[in-house]
């Protein structure tokens, strides 16, 4: 079974979210929180301590993740969250967006790869001083303005221990806009010993299948806003993969570390024997398809009902990611670009619980 993992989104991919993806649909090997950062007092916010409190969290196999380009906060935060019982952190070094990347963070942190160096090196030089035994992964882009010190960050990369790397084969300066540069990627898949994990502008089933065909040797893919514009994506892969007769793949992830390995393989066990499609269950079907998108959303506006004492709380929420949906390929093939647009006006519009669940009613009725 393909490794999957699902890329983390500020203020959309948080617990209620993760939870209500993982009743509906599964498959997923792994979720990231959003970025989680550590404040000069050596503390997380209130918020982000609830989304990785491990209860609310059982369903799901998850990756926190922390943004910071300081060593020690970095390994007190890893600290603290491998004593929590997680038993890898990812860096963040791959978010563009530009309120972070002028403080020096996330992918504007990758225009000097000597910083980058210094901030593995010591924050590994921590670790081990405390004995902490967490395992470190970094989700990263190619650089920030430009790439020609990709190779020098892919030496800083090789010369650690992590336990993966994820690479978006884009600039932080490019966004989301722009082509993927898959031939710095297929540099990487050349230069790398630990698992690689591709990242960016996969949004269809024949997104994945030609990165599947360009890096058969991958150790899996990571899928964010794909996942957000057509949830039923993940069911279309694992139908594909089921389809192609592809084994269970070694991902290289469990080699040689123990606990992580644990929990990965724990994750890999977890999709195949609880795949909610299989070969008697496919969902080519469009109606089919449009009946596991209505079973998310309402699974989801629960999930977002249980997390918040205050019922009209969980209305913004939605709403933003109708602006996805007003690009899922099933709704626009069932109503047209237009008509979903005039039902997404609506919806939006509506000012608390009871105008939103109205104004759904009268649009989903129709699927």
């Amino acid at each position: 079974m393909l490794h999957i993992e699902f890329a983390p989104m500020e203020g959309i991919t948080g617990f209620p979210f993760r939870n209500a993806f993982e009743k509906v649909f599964g498959g997923i090997s792994a979720y990231y929180t959003p970025f989680l950062t550590v404040n000069q007092n050596k503390k997380f916010g209130s918020h982000d301590i609830r989304d990785v409190d491990p209860k609310v969290n059982q369903s799901v196999e998850l990756i926190p993740q922390i943004l910071t380009n300081k060593p020690d906060q970095l390994a007190w935060g890893a600290e603290r969250l491998y004593e929590m019982g997680y038993a890898e952190v990812n860096l963040n070094l791959g978010c563009p967006s530009p309120t972070v990347t002028k403080r020096h963070k996330g992918a504007g942190f990758l225009a000097d790869p000597e910083e980058v160096d210094q901030l593995l090196s010591e924050t590994y030089r921590i670790l081990e001083a405390d004995h902490c035994s967490v395992y470190l992964s970094v989700k990263s882009r190619i650089g920030m303005q430009d790439k020609s010190r990709f190779d020098e960050l892919l030496r800083v990369y090789e010369s650690y221990p992590l336990h993966r790397l994820v690479l978006h084969p884009r600039l932080g300066s490019q966004g989301y806009e722009g082509t993927v540069d898959l031939d710095c990627f297929e540099e990487a898949m050349d230069s790398l010993k630990c698992p690689l994990i591709y990242n960016g502008d996969l949004r269809s089933i024949e997104d994945v299948k030609a990165i599947r065909q360009r890096f058969p040797e991958a150790a899996g893919i990571m899928i964010g806003r794909g996942f957000l514009y057509d949830p039923t994506l993940i069911l279309k892969i694992r139908e594909n993969e089921a389809g192609e007769g592809n084994p269970q793949e070694k991902t290289g992830l469990e080699n040689g570390q123990k606990s992580a390995a644990e929990d990965i393989a724990g994750a890999e066990n977890k999709v195949n024997a609880e795949s909610k499609v299989n070969e008697e269950n496919k969902v080519t079907n469009l109606r089919d398809r449009l009946k596991f998108f209505h079973l998310f959303h309402d699974t989801l506006l629960d999930e977002y009902s249980k997390a918040n004492p205050y019922p009209d709380s969980c209305v913004p929420r939605m709403k933003e990611l109708w602006g996805f949906w007003l690009e899922n390929p099933d709704l626009v093939e069932t109503y047209g670009r237009d008509t979903l647009r005039k039902m997404v006006k609506k919806i939006k519009k509506s000012r608390n619980l009871d105008d939103y669940q109205l104004a759904v009613e009268q649009f989903m009725i129709r699927l």
